[in-house]
């Protein structure tokens, strides 16, 4: 008898656990709620934990224009294995600023908000993603490294309501047009 009754309720704690209003968090550091930096953690439906390593390469020069101050470095494509999501294929521009010293000496890039990247699914269904600015600065010669912001924006197949976002360490070898993104994140679908 006590075995069952400890089987209800623990039957009961799950249900309700799962049953529970979900804790909204900001993406962001500025808690301002926009509805577009939201998620929620640690429910039964919600956001999945994402992780995983990219690598992209040149693949062409670029057909659009990066506006003023900016200079497009080509377009790029990219692979590797993301959490929940398999084997991935992905495709961006490069938009790249000059950061200069007080001197005037190279010291970084700065990466243009906005650009349109996507990440293929072996089914072939895409997620459209956006960043914020960012900036990477020399660690070695022609190696510039950084963090970077993604957010998900829907997508298309089982993937059109993609949300979420995730931050990512960003390795760029400008010289040898390649790059490394390590990301880690939530993305609901």
């Amino acid at each position: 008898m006590k075995n069952k009754l400890l089987l209800v309720l623990l039957a009961a704690l799950f249900f309700a656990s799962c049953s529970r209003t979900d804790e909204q968090v900001s993406l962001n550091n500025d808690n301002e709620g926009n509805s577009s930096e939201l998620f929620y953690k640690k429910g039964c439906k919600n956001y999945k934990e994402i992780k995983g390593i990219l690598t992209y390469n040149y693949s062409s020069a670029a057909s659009n224009s990066c506006g003023e101050g900016y200079t497009s470095t080509g377009n790029y494509t990219g692979s590797g294995k993301v959490s929940h999501l398999g084997k991935v294929t992905s495709t961006t521009v490069g938009c790249y600023g000059a950061i200069l010293d007080e001197s005037y000496n190279w010291i970084g890039v700065n990466i243009l908000g906005g650009q349109e990247t996507t990440f293929k699914m072996p089914n072939g269904d895409l997620i459209y993603l956006s960043n914020d600015p960012y900036e990477l600065y020399f660690i070695d010669n022609g190696v510039v490294s950084g963090e970077a912001k993604f957010y998900f924006n829907g997508g298309t197949g089982k993937y059109s309501n993609a949300q979420g976002s995730f931050t990512c360490d960003v390795v760029n070898y400008l010289f040898e047009g390649k790059f490394t993104v390590d990301l880690e994140g939530y993305l609901k679908y």
